[in-house]
């Protein structure tokens, strides 16, 4: 009818779910008649449906320490290690203490150095902790200790084992990287054939003159987590 066959040339992208695949996959219905003359020259390419939007952050923050606020200003990490700081007692007032602030700790630099020594006393007291915990220093068979590796992402691990901030490439057997390598053509190989069936199926529909339905009423493709489209 040509109701339907208006309806469908105006919604010309469609985010459908393939019931093979189990996913939603994006699908393009492409028209023959369509030569590609009114597009533009300079478009840019597509990104990938997996690199999302990153937001960007504020210049400046605010950070309580000690029961003050202070106003923390973001530094470029390409040129400088710590943020700026400035501290005002009104609102509108002077500026009153300014200086470099360490972000790792959310306190000025210069009471991370009067109070270094007791943290690190505290750091090493819970690398104790953790190696007693973990097998007085078992290791992983990649050659990593296990309680180093928990405590990785501290600021004194990140000095003292520099190493154990990079991500391991295997843990128990170096086969796992070439698995890990198969699973990922598997699953790209899995979407690109999820896309071309759709876009088979959206191209028929279009040349029965079939209308494929709203998108919003297709049903999410894990429905445990979305519990508002659950039958049971």
């Amino acid at each position: 009818p040509a109701p339907a066959a208006a309806a469908l040339a105006a919604r010309r992208h469609l985010v459908v779910a393939c019931p093979a695949a189990g996913e939603v996959v994006d699908a393009e219905v492409t028209d023959p008649e369509d030569d590609g003359e009114d597009a533009p020259s300079d478009a840019e390419e597509p990104t990938s449906v997996f690199d999302a939007p990153r937001r960007k952050k504020r210049k400046w923050y605010l950070q309580k320490y000690n029961g003050k606020y202070y106003k923390v200003w973001r530094a470029d990490r390409t040129k400088w290690k710590f943020d700026y700081y400035t501290y005002r007692e009104e609102k509108d007032g002077p500026v009153v203490e300014q200086g470099l602030w360490n972000q790792k700790y959310c306190q000025p630099l210069r009471e991370y150095n009067e109070n270094k020594p007791e943290y690190m006393r505290q750091y090493r007291r819970k690398m104790r902790k953790m190696k007693y915990k973990h097998g007085n220093g078992e290791k992983w068979p990649n050659g990593r200790k296990i309680y180093i590796h928990k405590m990785r992402n501290h600021p004194f691990t990140k000095m003292l084992y520099p190493t154990y901030s990079k991500p391991m490439e295997w843990i128990f057997s170096p086969k796992e990287v070439e698995k890990k390598a198969q699973r990922e053509r598997a699953m790209e190989l899995q979407r690109r054939l999820a896309q071309e069936a759709e876009q088979r199926r959206l191209a028929r529909l279009q040349e029965l003159g079939v209308w494929p339905g709203e998108e919003v009423w297709r049903r999410p493709a894990d429905g445990r987590r979305n519990r508002e489209h659950r039958v049971w």
